[in-house]
């Protein structure tokens, strides 16, 4: 099933910055050890868009097989709650259809609640956005689960430091981040579509293929 916009509970920027740290101690600079992480102050905003670590179904069957990364006990509940909101076609991956069904979900996550309720859509489509919904803005991204993000993973939360060898004069920073807001993101899906083609030796493969409208659930 082709979803092309839906709810989505996802981290907070605040979460996901601390994870990344971690990760990129514990892990990254094991291997690396030269390279250097990148700092808030070096962040363009706090990045809210869909590249989050959404909240996903969860199979007990699964558990202790080391294959997929376990719910913790905090969001247990909640993980369970979206895999009954897939098996009744409520929901389908990362995406839930009503607010309502997010709603509930978000309530059975026991505090301290590092998420929030998001509503994405795919430009290329016409699904109409909810109501009590406030565009936080617009993101290169794909939309088949992986959530790859040409801003999250260069701008926020980048492992490798290698040269940026498609833009040795530095134009990309000074017209294409220049442009993004305090979210992170672009206002406009026009810019968006700039920064995606601004990278011309990005292989196919690691393309983004559609502009995403990220909303805030007031």
């Amino acid at each position: 099933m082709e979803v092309t916009a839906g709810f989505l509970v996802v981290k907070t920027f605040e979460r996901m910055y601390r994870q990344y740290l971690t990760k990129f101690k514990e892990w990254w600079q094991v291997e690396h050890p030269n390279d250097e992480h990148i700092l808030l102050e070096q962040m363009p905003g706090k990045y809210r868009g869909v590249a989050r670590d959404p909240m996903e179904p969860w199979f007990e069957c699964f558990r202790g097989a080391g294959v997929f990364e376990e719910p913790t006990q905090q969001e247990l509940d909640a993980n369970l709650f979206m895999t009954k909101l897939s098996d009744s076609g409520k929901a389908e991956g990362f995406f839930i259809f009503a607010l309502d069904d997010a709603k509930k979900l978000f309530g059975m996550i026991w505090p301290p609640v590092e998420r929030e309720i998001i509503w994405a859509r795919r430009m290329d489509k016409d699904d109409p956005p909810p109501p009590k919904t406030a565009i936080l803005g617009y993101e290169p991204i794909d939309f088949d689960g992986d959530f790859s993000s040409l801003i999250a993973h260069v701008l926020f939360f980048r492992y490798s430091w290698t040269a940026d060898l498609d833009d040795p004069d530095g134009i990309r920073a000074k017209i294409h981040y220049t442009r993004l807001n305090k979210w992170g993101l672009f206002d406009t899906p026009t810019y968006a579509r700039q920064y995606v083609d601004s990278f011309p030796l990005l292989p196919a493969h690691e393309r983004p293929d559609h502009i995403a409208e990220i909303r805030t659930v007031r």
